[in-house]
């Protein structure tokens, strides 16, 4: 009786997901989150297991050829990058290129964060992805300083390149009219990331970052602080 009281209880237990696999279905294919209508018709047609099977062909294709790979890419290595590269699309800036928030929630939106057995959050499985697709020249990103109250958001600022949208299969000439409408240019001029225009954009999303960081650690000193005072104050019977 009790040994199939044990099967059973293992049985209902989550199978261990290998790395690179999402436990969760990804969410940032909302339909009830505001985005232009450029980023929603490429979402709708990317999102779909077509347009997935395009992008795991093309970065197959290009990891073959890369120098920092020596061995065939993995099948969960290339579903994790899809799916990161396909929530940084949904987050994507139009006229800098860069993400609007951080690595930790694009892990989240994406399905790739991990839980421990303790309720501990790891990342880890995007932040690989993250240098993974620099390799591929597909996005420009920093290494942050490490910070043990704000650990987690490993990559602060994460700018695409035009490898990027190719491995998407979005055409550069919507990508740029798009941008060039955004700035309220001519919608045939091609703007480059180094233009002087961007510059008040990136230095706004920047400042928006680092507030946003620097609230996330000051709650968690705060709540360190505040466990710290409950673990040492006296008790009385």
């Amino acid at each position: 009786m009790r040994a199939g009281v044990t099967d059973k209880s293992l049985s209902l237990k989550s199978p261990a997901s290998p790395t690179g696999v999402a436990k969760q279905s990804p969410c940032y294919n909302v339909a009830s989150r505001k985005r232009r209508r450029f980023l929603n018709r490429w979402i709708k047609s990317l999102a779909t297991e077509a347009g997935r099977i395009k992008i795991k062909n093309e970065l197959r294709r290009r990891i073959r050829h890369n120098k920092y790979w020596v061995n065939e890419a993995n099948k969960y290595g290339i579903e994790t990058l899809c799916e990161l590269m396909l929530a940084i699309f949904d987050d994507l800036d139009l006229r800098d290129w860069q993400t609007r928030h951080n690595l930790e929630t694009l892990s989240d939106r994406a399905g790739l964060s991990t839980r421990s057995d303790a309720g501990n959050k790891s990342v880890s499985r995007a932040s690989n992805g993250c240098d993974r697709l620099v390799w591929l020249d597909a996005i420009i990103t920093e290494k942050a300083a490490f910070n043990p109250y704000d650990a987690r958001c490993a990559c602060k600022h994460i700018e695409v390149t035009e490898d990027f949208f190719a491995i998407l299969g979005v055409p550069l000439k919507q990508v740029y009219r798009e941008r060039a409408r955004l700035l309220k240019a001519d919608p045939n001029e091609i703007i480059s990331s180094g233009d002087v225009r961007l510059i008040a954009i990136r230095v706004e999303n920047w400042t928006r970052k680092a507030a946003a960081g620097l609230a996330r650690m000051k709650a968690r000193r705060d709540a360190a602080r505040q466990r710290k005072q409950e673990y040492y104050s006296p008790t009385f019977a």
